[in-house]
């Protein structure tokens, strides 16, 4: 149904296949329209669909609405609020901003404290972004003194140890006293 007006017009749209999906733990919405000929119309077609889509979810989800709408006005105050939204529509704010969150970032039932999960999602980000500076400070740390220790590194042995897993690095540390060549490296860490 298209309007609020006494008699709003009835249209019935669909695509021929709408799923749902996590690809690499992002969610995403794919459509499909099939076509036995070629329809030089058809991205009207699929926009008038999308159109409606939203239409419908503006209409049904107002807290949406409610949110842009505190954003545009520069109003953080109500955002700050601690606001329940539905966890369908965080899913589909992660989408539109493609934000990666996995599923033990939602939590059980169908609301969610917006306020708590942007903290929560911010602070995985925050320790991810930590624990990868700290394996990349190891890893330029150990190269540094493969260098002292043999005079240079070939630069497959540099490309190598960018790639080694963490684990192999930590070995490759205890055991820096006993290398004497690449070869004892590559030992170590195959």
């Amino acid at each position: 149904m298209i309007g609020k007006e006494p008699l709003p017009m009835e249209m019935k749209r669909y695509q021929d296949i709408v799923r749902k999906a996590s690809i690499n733990g992002d969610y995403m919405i794919i459509g499909v329209e099939h076509q036995s000929t070629l329809d030089k119309n058809m991205i009207i077609r699929i926009l008038n669909y999308d159109a409606q889509l939203y239409i419908n979810q503006v209409e049904r989800g107002k807290e949406v609405v409610e949110l842009s709408q505190s954003m545009l006005e520069g109003d953080y105050e109500k955002l700050r609020t601690n606001r329940m939204i539905s966890v369908e529509n965080y899913k589909m704010a992660a989408i539109l901003t493609h934000t990666d969150i996995k599923e033990e970032d939602l939590p059980e039932g169908n609301e969610i404290n917006m306020c708590k999960a942007m903290d929560q999602l911010f602070q995985r980000f925050e320790n991810q972004g930590i624990e990868k500076g700290r394996q990349e400070e190891k890893r330029n740390t150990l190269k540094e003194q493969l260098k002292v220790k043999l005079g240079t590194l070939s630069n497959p042995l540099e490309e190598r140890l960018t790639t080694t897993s963490l684990e192999k690095l930590n070995k490759l540390t205890l055991n820096i006293f006993n290398i004497n060549s690449e070869e004892d490296v590559l030992k170590i860490i195959y």
